[in-house]
């Protein structure tokens, strides 16, 4: 017997949605639109350049924010959300009210997050979640992180559009617009055998 519900419709609310995820004991759920769809497990190799990301900004943003991985929830609208790999909050979070009770567990702002990228939500990460993303309006940046070979794609706001910048080179230094703190690829994929 599963120790979770399994989503049994074609379409839920996100009312729906958070009812299932917090019943929900060895899994967390991602929404978009009406879809409800389990997270897959990151691999050691996932999840060590997580841990590199949010080990090396975190100290960067002492007294100006906070970075935090795949266990907060981010809502981005009633029509979507997701767990990022790392978020980044600069300021003050905010959390989600529900049933008119703040829910600490779900942030309704961020102004980074970072995805790496798996083979089984590459598409979906590349697409779809990164169109919900950049509507947010406090994100300011969004990192597309491979995890077989090191490159990073930084889609950031200029002004009312967004701007894209790709690094290959292990001696590449990222800027962190949002954060006001540089990250190198070198430390993204330190101790990372590809």
């Amino acid at each position: 017997m599963a120790a979770y519900p399994l989503p049994v419709s074609d379409y839920y609310t996100y009312n729906q949605f958070l009812e299932i995820n917090d019943a929900a004991q060895n899994v967390k759920y991602e929404y978009h639109r009406g879809r409800v769809f389990a997270m897959a497990g990151g691999n050691f190799r996932h999840n060590l350049i997580k841990d590199n990301i949010s080990e090396h900004i975190r100290p960067r943003l002492r007294g100006k924010g906070y970075t935090m991985t795949s266990d907060m929830q981010l809502r981005i609208s009633e029509n979507a959300a997701f767990y990022p790999d790392v978020l980044v909050v600069c300021g003050k979070p905010k959390f989600y009210k529900h049933l008119g009770q703040q829910r600490d567990d779900i942030l309704t702002n961020a102004t980074g997050v970072f995805e790496v990228l798996s083979e089984s939500t590459r598409n979906f990460d590349k697409g779809d979640k990164s169109d919900e993303y950049r509507a947010l309006t406090d994100l300011q940046e969004y990192f597309l992180v491979e995890q077989d070979r090191a490159h990073v794609t930084h889609y950031y706001r200029q002004g009312q559009a967004w701007a894209c910048e790709t690094y290959d080179e292990l001696s590449a230094v990222i800027s962190l617009r949002s954060a006001e703190c540089k990250l190198s690829l070198e430390e993204i994929y330190r101790d990372v055998a590809f």
